[in-house]
């Protein structure tokens, strides 16, 4: 119904959601990740086993000079039935050189939506709920979140597509990074 997105603890529990669905392969339970031939052949040529990103410093710098953006497409875990879990996920890996704030409010900025997605034929925001990826303790929980109607024309598809999506954006938090690196020992 849309309602649930008035509650805070909603959002943030699909926030968190959304973390874990970004993990690679052995500690993601609801993503099947499959690197594109691109991103495997990069992977593979820098010492890491073609299913996720490196992460030591030589892997970064070869990453940041080849300027590449790496993709995965992702397919659900979830048994059939679940509302959209036949629909693709996108995943992506590049270095930009901006702050973080940056590019969540780049991102989160419906009329600068063309700047980076050259597909989108325009987006609107059909309910916000708070603005500010730096909101602290607001009505909605902390951060920005609102429902965006965005229409969107890919390449080799004859029609346009639109989308009605939830979008969140806050700041990390430290509990986050047990999410984020679960097999770092150094979480809190």
């Amino acid at each position: 119904t849309g309602r649930e997105l008035y509650y805070p603890e909603t959002v943030e529990a699909l926030a968190r959601t959304g973390m874990r669905m970004t993990l690679g392969e052995s500690n993601n339970e609801h993503v099947q990740w499959s690197a594109e031939k691109k991103t495997d052949r990069f992977l593979s040529a820098h010492g890491t086993n073609g299913k996720s990103a490196g992460t030591d410093d030589d892997w970064y710098a070869a990453l940041d000079a080849s300027r590449e953006v790496l993709v995965w497409a992702g397919k659900a875990k979830a048994k059939d039935g679940f509302y959209g879990a036949e629909l693709p996920i996108i995943k992506t890996t590049s270095i930009v050189r901006k702050s973080p704030k940056f590019l969540a409010e780049l991102l989160m900025d419906s009329e600068r939506v063309k700047v980076y997605n050259k597909m989108s034929l325009g987006r609107t925001d059909e309910r916000v709920f708070q603005t500010g990826v730096d909101t602290q303790g607001g009505a909605f929980g902390d951060g920005e979140s609102k429902v965006v109607r965005n229409l969107t024309k890919p390449p080799m598809v004859n029609s346009i597509i639109e989308f009605v999506t939830c979008m969140h954006a806050r700041k990390l938090r430290p509990s986050d990074m047990s999410i984020l690196f679960p097999n770092d020992g150094n979480n809190n």
